[in-house]
């Protein structure tokens, strides 16, 4: 009898969760959605955003990245920094900059020989060396003259731990993982009124071809540039300016047709890096790269490109709101995305009358 009312009862708890589970999926789907589009250039942060969103908010009540899910991320951070390294090697040779000790050449070119993925012990043990290199140390500071992951350096001062055999990557570790968007991320944020669909579709050239069938429809549209790339290449074209780019991609989207009465949300990202560039180099720096700036202070470098892509639009009646945003950062990025949320709520309630 007992083992009878045990199958009972399995079956009538089997049979509440399945109408729970109907009875909520008829909920949400009875609720407004909208949809943004998460666009910009490549290396912008639209990838740190989304986890940003997937760690603010859970799935079925259960943390967003599970060990298995974390265990993914291993390899990619794992090799990141054996190409970042890789690449550090090359632009000592291309900004013809010594290295501090005799070996730290020899030592580069068998890093450059370990033909074996990931972090070998060999891979690490070279890392390692090169990294207190004094040459080494000096090319860091000149990364914006070639390609090298803003996050480089984070993952060299935590070598030893990363390359442990029993590392699981961390949130931080997760966020600051770099690889190239080259499908289609979706992130949905369930509200109590509404539904947020947000979809990041890459931001790499090559990827910019498979956005418009994303166009149709959309609520609203978050454009990400790095603010901190004014003195940068793109990856893609080492002649082009990655903030100019940025710049003329916004004025394409912003003005098309597409987004005629889209909600336009700009975020002018990595200001924490900015901040870095400009106390170390200060106004002639960004001069340099853009001779029409004329300010005298940090907060002057913001107005300026917040300007540049104003001007973008032909539009001077659409609202462009823009925040200024570290997106490595959770409590600042955690507001933002707050201040966003309510301006769809708002734009979403108008449009259907009940604002």
């Amino acid at each position: 009898m007992g083992c009878k009312c045990s199958t009972q009862e399995k079956e009538l708890r089997g049979k509440k969760n399945t109408i729970d589970g109907v009875i909520k999926e008829e909920k949400a789907s009875n609720k407004p959605q909208a949809t943004v589009l998460l666009l910009g250039a490549g290396a912008a942060g639209k990838s740190t955003v989304m986890k940003q969103m997937q760690m603010l908010h859970t799935r079925n009540g259960k943390p967003t990245f599970t060990d298995t899910e974390r265990g993914q991320f291993q390899p990619v951070i794992q090799e990141n920094i054996v190409r970042n390294m890789r690449r550090v090697c090359a632009a000592m040779v291309k900004l013809d900059i010594p290295y501090g000790s005799p070996e730290g050449l020899e030592q580069a070119k068998l890093l450059e020989d370990v033909t074996q993925q990931g972090l070998t012990s060999k891979a690490v043990e070279l890392i390692q060396a090169l990294w207190t290199d004094r040459g080494i140390q000096q090319c860091l500071k000149r990364s914006n003259e070639y390609q090298l992951d803003d996050t480089a350096r984070y993952f060299f001062e935590n070598l030893a731990r990363v390359s442990s055999s029993t590392y699981i990557p961390t949130d931080q570790d997760i966020l600051l993982c770099r690889a190239k968007t080259t499908g289609v991320q979706e992130v949905v944020l369930e509200e109590d009124n509404m539904l947020i669909k947000v979809v990041d579709v890459g931001g790499q050239r090559s990827e910019r071809r498979k956005w418009v069938p994303y166009f149709e429809g959309a609520t609203a549209v978050i454009f990400m540039a790095a603010i901190s790339e004014y003195d940068q290449c793109l990856e893609e074209a080492e002649s082009q300016n990655r903030l100019l780019e940025a710049i003329t991609l916004f004025g394409h989207i912003v003005n098309s047709r597409w987004f005629l009465v889209s909600h336009f949300i700009l975020f002018l990202n990595k200001v924490d890096l900015l901040a870095t560039k400009y106390q170390e180099r200060g106004d002639e720096s960004v001069r340099q790269y853009w001779p029409e700036y004329q300010g005298t202070s940090y907060q002057d470098v913001l107005n300026f490109f917040q300007a540049k892509f104003l001007e973008a639009s032909q539009s001077k009646q659409k609202t462009i709101y823009t925040h200024f945003t570290s997106a490595v950062d959770r409590s600042s990025i955690s507001l933002v995305i707050d201040s966003v949320k309510i301006n769809l709520m708002n734009k979403m309630f108008s449009n259907i009358g009940l604002l």
